[in-house]
């Protein structure tokens, strides 16, 4: 199972979950352990963590094979899935002190097998730890009908992933971690010729509603709040939307920028990425790679459809696709927000649903 060098990719990872992949290793320096990665999708198609799971009560590890307690996975697994719309994207289990950096022939072949169609990629990140004692996370990327697998490397995030400090998250993945060593046991047998199989869970928690659209209840309510401020303005106003990817390729928007007027240009980095600071419910996070995704528009009357030159605006301006969502007033207070979603390479909307 070979390597497809001509192909890179960046894992964006928070420093947070390196430092606790690190540590679980470095408490089983002879035998596999591991867990599973949940996140979102770059419009590159490049993995976002936003949480790292690692072995739980009632998982089995050897020498020569690792696999996770699948209640465990099962529990936190839909929690994450449906009510936060972060997908099961990948695992990573360690190689110990094996010397082997990258997938086994029987992991390659598990991934393949198991590989849960229709997604973007699956993520296997393979832990190994160097005779000086360092810690190396090796990742790589496979993709659907294609027989080779592709190398990357790890983008550190300062900081923590803002998903993890909700304190339902946290409770959820805490209860049945395995904290157990097994640091004095170094009975290191040969390495079997391929690794046992390993499953791989798809994501069978994750119930999406077609053309669905999410959006945090507080960015939700920025926007009902600032809502006078586009009935009175002699021009409808506008704000971005930043965000990611699901592998169904739905919008998941993190961060409602404020309304502005002006229409001064934000600094992108190379590949369009917005560079931002994102200070988030409690938790700072430096270079976080969100996206530009998308545009709202505070409108001063009722308005049920984008207009031709929004449309052309968006098709123009978000070629991988992107999310409009117009606001306006109803019924005295109330405010209706609808996002409607542009497809690449597509010339219709779809009306989507606010979740």
């Amino acid at each position: 199972m070979g390597t497809n060098n001509a192909k890179q990719f960046e894992v964006h990872m928070f420093k947070e979950d390196i430092a606790m992949m690190e540590h679980l290793v470095r408490l089983h320096p002879a035998k596999e352990t591991g867990g599973d990665l949940f996140g979102l999708w770059t419009e590159n198609q490049e993995p976002v963590l936003h949480v790292v799971l690692g072995p739980a009560i009632g998982c089995s590890r050897t020498e020569v094979s690792f696999h996770q307690s699948i209640p465990y996975l099962q529990r936190v697994g839909k929690l994450l899935t449906e009510q936060y719309q972060l997908c099961h994207i990948g695992e990573w289990h360690s190689h110990h002190q094996l010397r082997l950096s990258e997938p086994s022939s029987g992991d390659s072949s598990t991934v393949i097998r198991n590989f849960p169609r229709g997604t973007c990629g699956f993520l296997l990140i393979i832990a190994n730890i160097l005779p000086s004692g360092h810690v190396t996370l090796s990742p790589y990327l496979y993709k659907e009908r294609e027989s080779t697998y592709e190398t990357g490397e790890i983008k550190q995030l300062d900081g923590c992933s803002p998903f993890k400090t909700l304190p339902a998250i946290r409770t959820s993945v805490e209860i049945d971690e395995d904290k157990s060593t097994t640091v004095h046991e170094y009975r290191l047998r040969a390495r079997a010729k391929s690794a046992p199989s390993r499953p791989v869970v798809e994501n069978k928690g994750e119930t999406k509603e077609e053309n669905a659209c999410y959006m945090f209840k507080e960015d939700m309510e920025m926007i009902q709040r600032r809502m006078p401020l586009g009935v009175h303005a002699e021009n409808r106003i506008d704000g971005d939307l930043l965000g990611l990817w699901t592998n169904d390729n739905a919008p998941v928007l993190h961060v409602v920028l404020g309304p502005n007027n002006k229409k001064e240009p934000q600094p992108v980095s190379s590949n369009r990425q917005p560079m931002v600071t994102m200070q988030r419910r409690g938790c700072l996070v430096e270079g976080y790679p969100l996206e530009n995704i998308g545009k709202y528009i505070l409108c001063p009357k009722e308005q049920l459809k984008p207009t031709d030159e929004e449309s052309s605006y968006m098709r123009r301006e978000y070629l991988d696709g992107g999310v409009l969502v117009l606001a306006y007033r109803v019924h005295g207070d109330s405010v209706s927000v609808n996002p409607y979603l542009y497809n690449k390479g597509s010339v219709f909307y779809q009306h989507g649903h606010l979740k």
